[in-house]
């Protein structure tokens, strides 16, 4: 999930028992309402389990403490077509801003942040380590003019171009030069001339106006954009990608993408799976690499294992890992090339979960397909998959949309938020921990 366009990517944020590809801790299974249409959407929380979401290569596996972030977002607050994208360096964001972790969610808002959900690690941005079942104020350090959540860390430029960080830092997420977690504010050193920031799993990026591109976190499978080697905790400069002008950057578990202004992309990390869109590239690469047939983008999101790109006039790509439907081409193959969302047209904004996929209309509906069974699709049901875009109930005015692990959320007219799936932490916010597979409102917004 940015300021040229309602783009979300998923960013990633934990619960304490755990998610991601390797797992989930949830708290107790809904009955299943996809047999039942008349079912109510909402089911209580249980108590623990370890339902595994996704299985990846072996080699791909990751800590307990950690789970693929889809990367986050952006939301304007009005609906616009994708071509009226506002470059980098326009300044503060033109409205409110949506994004999504794991089991998290923040709203950026006149250079204020609410953030709710699991706080593990102290991603939330109050000073505490309590999940939060409704909104709460960040506290940043100062006024914001963007913010993105990784995995049980958060990240905000301010208005002065510094980068903040927050939360878990097993990785050197943060940016401060080492890996320790830090529940206050901690300044990225060397950074400055920010205009955006982005989260993966557990890596992070920005973007300068000179124009540049700067990445630290882990680099295990070469996302950071440097040769392999340890964690990278201070940002690096991507010389590649220096003077290059950039529209948006997308992070996924272990690869990164990157939308230029001429409407081309270029990944970089882990090709396990095909994310790169290039099949061509090596299995994991600190180079760019262009995604092959898609030189016409004007937004792009990233998942656990896929992304997808919102094309000139409308169309949705996307590629990598389909193992749950998520490319939604009504198969479960992973693509190493570029493949349509079935006959999705009119889409105005995309956003990525771990291992499910949404996207908003210009008529304010939304559509998601892949994983579902914690009902984050959003359609009143519990499907295991749904391998083609199915219609989010009682969604008609959406701005934005931006998904999680098990849950989803949708920035609506007027700055409202609805979210819908998993709400163990308090994810949906809506003051309770009562799922939801359709849309409820984020109370106090």
């Amino acid at each position: 999930m940015a300021r040229e366009l309602r783009v979300t990517l998923a960013f990633a944020l934990l619960s304490a028992g755990g998610c991601g590809r390797i797992g989930y801790g949830r708290q107790g299974a809904p009955r299943d309402a996809a047999t039942d249409a008349t079912d109510a959407t909402r089911m209580d929380a249980g108590g623990p389990g370890d339902a595994s979401l996704e299985a990846g290569p072996p080699d791909s596996a990751v800590p307990l403490d950690a789970g693929p972030p889809p990367d986050s977002a952006v939301a304007l607050d009005s609906a616009v077509p994708p071509d009226s994208a506002v470059p980098l360096d326009a300044g503060p964001p033109l409205g409110p801003r949506l994004f999504v972790g794991w089991s998290a969610s923040g709203l950026l808002r006149d250079g204020g942040l609410v953030a709710w959900g699991n706080n593990f690690a102290g991603q939330l941005g109050d000073g505490t380590t309590t999940n939060r079942s409704a909104p709460v104020a960040a506290m940043p350090g100062g006024a914001l003019i963007d913010a993105t959540g990784g995995n049980v860390y958060t990240c905000g430029v301010l208005t002065s171009g510094s980068v903040r960080c927050w939360g878990g830092n097993t990785f050197g997420q943060l940016g401060d030069g080492t890996t320790t977690d830090s529940v206050a504010p901690v300044g990225a050193i060397g950074l400055s001339g920010a205009t955006r920031v982005f989260a993966g799993l557990t890596h992070t990026c920005a973007t300068t106006s000179d124009p540049g591109v700067w990445c630290w976190g882990d680099n295990s499978r070469r996302q950071v954009g440097v040769p392999p080697g340890p964690s990278v905790t201070a940002p690096a400069r991507l010389d590649r990608l220096t003077g290059v002008p950039i529209r948006y950057l997308a992070l996924g578990e272990d690869h990164s993408c990157a939308l230029l202004e001429s409407g081309d992309v270029q990944c970089w990390g882990s090709n396990a799976s095909g994310q790169l869109g290039n099949p061509g590239a090596p299995f994991a690469t600190e180079n760019p690499v262009p995604v092959v047939g898609l030189v016409d983008a004007v937004a792009l999101a990233a998942g656990g294992g896929h992304s997808c790109a919102i094309r000139a006039g409308g169309a949705v790509v996307c590629w990598g890992r389909n193992s749950n439907g998520q490319l939604g081409d009504g198969t479960t193959t992973d693509r190493p090339t570029i493949t349509p969302v079935g006959s999705l047209a009119g889409v105005a904004a995309i956003g990525l979960g771990n291992a499910h996929s949404c996207a908003v209309l210009y008529d304010g509906t939304a559509r998601c397909w892949g994983y579902g069974g914690e009902g984050q699709l959003g359609n009143g049901r519990l499907p295991m998959a749904e391998m083609t875009p199915v219609v989010v109930s009682g969604l008609t005015d959406a701005v934005s949309v931006d998904g999680g692990v098990q849950h989803t959320c949708a920035l609506r007219v007027g700055g409202r938020v609805s979210c819908w799936g998993n709400n163990s932490s308090g994810e949906l916010g809506d003051a309770t921990t009562v799922w939801s597979s359709a849309p409820v409102a984020v109370s106090g917004l």
